[in-house]
């Protein structure tokens, strides 16, 4: 259980990119949404809920040791997360939740902004990291 969400999962989907990730199919169901490669370079696999009018998103990275693995949350904000944001409703809760043979505590992390000349470019919303 992630932030007071349970996450059961409905149906699971693969993915080869971000065309193959549809949260249309979570509407009231849990979908857990597996990359077709092994290696893919931000996450594990993904969770989609949505319920009463919200999305919840949870991003899997599975590691033994956090804290000498690559910034994946970085990598996920970076890569798959511009794509994926254009399809999803304002009203979105983001979990970053990490597998490893450690028990962390929840983090908070707020959202980042880069100040162009002209606009403000968004690096990573608010979200939770588990």
């Amino acid at each position: 259980m992630a932030n007071s969400i349970r996450f059961k999962v409905d149906s699971h989907q693969f993915f080869s990119g971000v065309e193959d990730i549809n949260f249309s199919l979570s509407e009231g169901a849990c979908t857990f949404y597996l990359p077709r490669k092994w290696n893919q370079k931000s996450i594990d696999g993904l969770l989609a809920l949505y319920k009463t009018g919200m999305l919840y998103i949870a991003p899997i990275q599975i590691t033994l040791d956090k804290e000498g693995h690559s910034d994946s949350e970085g990598a996920f904000f970076s890569g798959i997360w511009p794509e994926l944001k254009s399809n999803i409703p304002k009203d979105v809760v983001i979990i970053f939740i990490w597998i490893t043979c450690k028990n962390g505590a929840d983090e908070e992390v707020e959202m980042k902004i880069k100040k162009l000349r002209n606009r403000d470019v968004e690096i990573n919303p608010d979200y939770i990291s588990v």
